[in-house]
């Protein structure tokens, strides 16, 4: 028997998939609930309410996310909401979606994420044939080139030098205003 912290850990984990369940509406609406005990002085977790919208995004299209990225708006509170997916790009092995969660008639945050199959490739990393491979030095030892008009770091306004413009491969010392 585990600890009471384990107990719960396995009662929250077990509850998840049920807890960030989505009702499809209509083509790209979908309810949802943002459950009690999912927030931190009544402001639901981030991640949790993120999980509600990749959720959504993905039963939208039938495949799993590989990458989704949030733009938080404003706060949520538990209680109902709704997601709305829109598909702007759709190939054969891969989509992109963006999506907003909405509550209180709010939008709460917005979503871009990638959805699809993985390979199934090994996510071992192969080494291959290591005889082919040309050594490089190490970034400890890498100086970039010295351009015309390039300093050091101690030529930038911030360390009272001159001003350059340009980047750092090509820069030069600013007009005189």
């Amino acid at each position: 028997m585990g600890s009471a912290a384990e107990d719960n850990l396995r009662r929250v984990t077990a509850n998840f998939a049920e807890l960030t369940a989505v009702e499809r509406i209509a083509d790209g609406q979908y309810s949802a609930q943002i459950a009690k005990g999912w927030d931190i002085a009544g402001v639901s977790n981030g991640g949790f309410v993120l999980a509600i919208a990749a959720r959504a995004m993905a039963e939208s299209v039938g495949r799993p996310p590989l990458a989704v990225t949030a733009h938080y708006l404003s706060p949520t509170h538990p209680g109902p909401c709704s997601v709305q997916v829109k598909p702007p790009r759709i190939g054969k092995r891969l989509a992109v979606l963006s999506g907003s969660l909405v509550q209180d008639g709010r939008e709460a945050f917005r979503v871009l994420g990638t959805f699809g199959e993985s390979s199934g490739a090994s996510p071992r990393l192969s080494t291959g044939n290591l005889r082919n491979c040309r050594r490089t030095r190490t970034a400890s030892s890498f100086r970039p080139p010295r351009r015309r008009g390039w300093r050091s770091m101690t030529s930038w306004p911030s360390a009272g030098g001159p001003a350059m413009t340009g980047s750092p491969a090509v820069s030069r010392p600013a007009a005189p205003r």
